[in-house]
């Protein structure tokens, strides 16, 4: 049942508040009933934090030392890519902001800076910006890695991994260099 119910939220799109309908808890309320199981809108929440917990895991899972293409202030389509965050934020969208952003995003799925291969936004500057960011900020712990100014303790056992990526990465084509594209908005 408390699937069905997330389902209904996450896939369907009902809101939380569908829970309170008076036909949806009669015919929900009676199968509740029968399980002895109490569903509603507070604690439907928990079960949803739930979901959303393990699938963020799973993703990171996924995704661990692979390389991954950043998609800023766009939506999907036809269910091709994954949507890993679609933020409301209502504070001025400048570059240092967005930066930060894409930061909380990163780092909330485990994935690091050495893995993104490319960034693509729209034209906006304050996201250009935010990108170019990026790239300085991918730069600079390069640098201080390879001129020893990090510890060996700062670092993950992933190094070696992070190393050689590094280096094929860097024969073949520089993470950031020449990979910003600037998509026209639909």
């Amino acid at each position: 049942m408390f699937q069905s119910s997330v389902e209904l939220l996450s896939v369907n799109n009902l809101p939380y508040n569908c829970f309170e309908w008076p036909a949806f808890r009669r015919v929900w309320g009676a199968c509740c009933d029968a399980l002895g199981i109490i569903i509603n809108r507070e604690n439907i929440k928990t079960h949803v934090r739930a979901v959303v917990s393990r699938e963020v895991d799973w993703l990171a899972y996924e995704m661990r030392e692979k390389l991954v293409s950043l998609k800023a202030d766009s939506g999907m389509r036809y269910n091709r890519h994954r949507t890993l965050a679609m933020l409301e934020v209502n504070e001025s969208q400048t570059a240092k902001f967005l930066k930060n952003k894409f930061l909380d995003v990163l780092k909330r799925y485990k994935l690091k800076l050495e893995q993104i291969l490319s960034i693509t936004t729209d034209n906006g500057a304050n996201m250009l910006a935010a990108a170019k960011q990026l790239q300085q900020q991918f730069v600079m712990a390069q640098s201080q890695l390879e001129n020893g100014m990090i510890d060996d303790e700062d670092t993950t056992t992933e190094d070696n991994f992070n190393e050689a990526l590094m280096t094929e990465l860097t024969v073949q084509h520089h993470p950031f260099r020449n990979s910003l594209s600037a998509a026209c908005s639909e």
